[in-house]
Parts: C-alpha cells; sequence; structure tokens
C-alpha cells in the first residue's frame, strides 16, 4: 500500500509538471499585437528635442542580448513601457524555447545618438 501512495504522488508531480510545460505560449501573431500595442503606446508621447528622448531594449534574439532597440518620449509613463516590454520580451523568449528558434547572433548596438522629428523620438545612431 506505501508503494502504491508513493508512485500516486510521484504520478502527479510528473503530470504537473507536463502541465506547466505545456503552458500556453504566444504565437507571432499575438507577438505582432503586443509590439503594435508598444508602438502605438510610444506614439502616444511627442518630443520638442532630443533631451526628451530616451531608449529601451526590446525583444531577446534566441543566442542572447535584445533583439532590438526603441526610442520614446520620456512624457510617457515609462513604468507602464517598461512592463509592456517586459511582457513582450518574455512571450518572445518563450516563443523562441518552444519552436527552437535561431539568429544570426550579431549584436545590436546601444543607440548613440537620439533625435526628435515631427515630434517623435528617433534613433539617429
Amino acid at each position: 500500500m506505501k508503494y502504491l501512495l508513493v508512485i500516486i504522488l510521484l504520478s502527479g508531480g510528473i503530470l504537473g509538471c507536463s502541465q506547466h510545460v505545456n503552458a500556453p505560449v504566444a504565437d507571432l501573431a499575438e507577438l505582432q499585437q503586443q509590439f503594435t500595442k508598444i508602438q502605438e503606446f510610444i506614439d502616444s508621447g511627442n518630443c520638442t528635442n532630443a533631451s526628451g528622448c530616451s531608449f529601451i531594449a526590446v525583444g531577446k534574439k534566441p543566442c542572447g542580448g535584445p533583439g532590438g532597440y526603441l526610442a520614446f518620449s520620456t512624457s510617457i509613463d515609462v513604468e507602464v513601457l517598461e512592463q509592456m516590454v517586459k511582457a513582450y520580451t518574455e512571450a518572445e523568449e518563450a516563443y523562441q524555447d518552444r519552436t527552437g528558434a535561431s539568429s544570426d547572433c550579431s549584436i545590436v548596438p546601444d543607440p548613440k545618438v537620439l533625435g526628435c522629428e515631427d515630434g517623435k523620438c528617433v534613433i539617429i545612431e
């Protein structure tokens, strides 16, 4: 009887783990929707000069490092932007893990020069 209880407990633990492993992961359409929402949120801000601009790393390359950078106006709620980008990056990483994605592994350099063009922050260099 004691062995039967151990087998039942171990089976439950294994099944519990497999449910976690098979948790839903965003697909490409969902990732694109998240990215579009990030872009729309960034577009809600405006700038008058480059001093009101900053940038944030977004996404993750399968072999490490950010997928890219987005320039934004500091007139938006930066904490909300950071949360949105974090959620997107985690979803993208989970998608890459699930699909076995690969990339060129090149390093995306941090932006060096930001500008303000037509009221929007841009990465110049």
